[in-house]
């Protein structure tokens, strides 16, 4: 039963139940007092019963471990009580464990989500000081905080520690700019460096700086951090270039952030031939489409003004029973901006799958 409340996030329920076994055995098994709060770690508001849980399992003679710690953590995060998760973090310690790479992504997922820019970035130090090597993940979502906080100066400390102390990207793209290493002729194609990669890299700076990255050895989630800011800088040859490496590098294999990171650079650039590059791709390595990418899709049709491609991406989907969101700013935009026919004709399409109520709820949206 707890593994269907944790299925449905009903930690009240999971909480009425551990109660209920307390009163009825003498011992009730660990893993159920776990299971309960890891419930609760999917919920706001549920620190208070995710603490009782906790007090229950050590009644038993529990020695947690850190992945335990963790759990709780996470329920505070969620319930925006951060002072009780730091407590917890130095508790660890005094228990004679190590937090790990994951303890410390809960404390700097959970000052993200806060807008605290400053305490996610001195975290982020004791991280380093501390021996524990932060993550693809740890970078991504300090890099989103300090963009959202308008802080883009740290973001280049960050980009070092990925790129093992110095941002070769940066040379990489300087390089590619300069008179140098471009020549005329490659002006003209906005896919230049993807095309020409064997001849632009054949030049021994360029060839050794592009070594030296592919020897970090980079995973997916660190090369989406990397993604996620030059997308941000509209830096088209750097983006380039880092589709080129999740394309070359075994372990960096695109995943749904990727796709919407540079799907989302398409939209902003206008970068028909880009586009069409990661589509086609993306079909040859067999990407199952979600409502993520579908979004993201219509996105670069809106901006595109492809409005009627959009539409009928819009209509497959639905074919599909790939029910998107459509709440997100590109499906009212597209609705709003094409004909009033297909519009009312797509709102009738998604009637019977939404209900009259969500139905009347889309139609107000737009």
């Amino acid at each position: 039963m707890l593994n269907i409340l944790f299925e449905y996030r009903g930690f009240e329920t999971s909480f009425e139940v551990i109660l209920k076994m307390r009163e009825k055995f003498p011992h009730i098994s660990i893993d159920d007092y776990k299971l309960a709060i890891r419930t609760c770690s999917l919920c706001a508001n549920a620190s208070q019963a995710a603490q009782s849980l906790w007090e229950m399992m050590l009644s038993e003679g529990y020695s947690p471990k850190v992945v335990d710690f963790e759990t709780l953590m996470q329920c505070y995060v969620k319930s925006k009580a951060f002072a009780e998760a730091e407590k917890l973090f130095d508790l660890i310690r005094e228990h004679g464990l190590e937090p790990t790479v994951w303890t410390y992504n809960i404390l700097i997922n959970g000052y993200n989500k806060s807008g605290s820019w400053e305490r996610a970035l001195q975290i982020y130090q004791i991280m380093k000081l501390a021996g524990v090597r932060p993550d693809g993940i740890t970078c991504t979502t300090l890099i989103d905080l300090l963009l959202k906080t308008k802080q883009p100066q740290y973001v280049h400390v960050i980009l070092k520690d990925l790129q093992g102390g110095e941002n070769l990207i940066d040379q990489i793209v300087q390089s590619l700019r300069s008179s140098d290493s471009r020549g005329d002729s490659r002006e003209d194609s906005a896919l230049w460096v993807l095309d020409t990669w064997e001849n632009v890299f054949s030049e021994s700076k360029l060839r050794e700086l592009s070594d030296r990255f592919d020897q970090l050895h980079l995973r997916k989630t660190s090369l989406n951090a990397l993604l996620l800011w030059y997308v941000q800088q509209n830096d088209d040859l750097a983006v380039q270039f880092l589709y080129h490496a999740t394309q070359r590098l075994g372990k960096a294999r695109p995943d749904d952030l990727t796709y919407k990171l540079l799907l989302w650079h398409c939209a902003r650039q206008r970068n028909a031939e880009l586009f069409q590059r990661i589509m086609t791709n993306a079909t040859q390595q067999g990407v199952q489409y979600n409502s993520s990418m579908v979004r993201e899709v219509c996105r670069y049709f809106v901006f595109t003004e492809q409005f009627e491609k959009g539409m009928q991406l819009l209509k497959h989907s639905i074919d599909c029973t790939l029910l998107p969101n459509f709440k997100t700013q590109p499906f009212r935009m597209l609705l709003w901006k094409y004909s009033e026919a297909v519009t009312f004709f797509a709102i009738y399409s998604i009637s019977s799958m939404l209900g009259e109520g969500e139905t009347w709820k889309l139609v107000e949206t737009i």
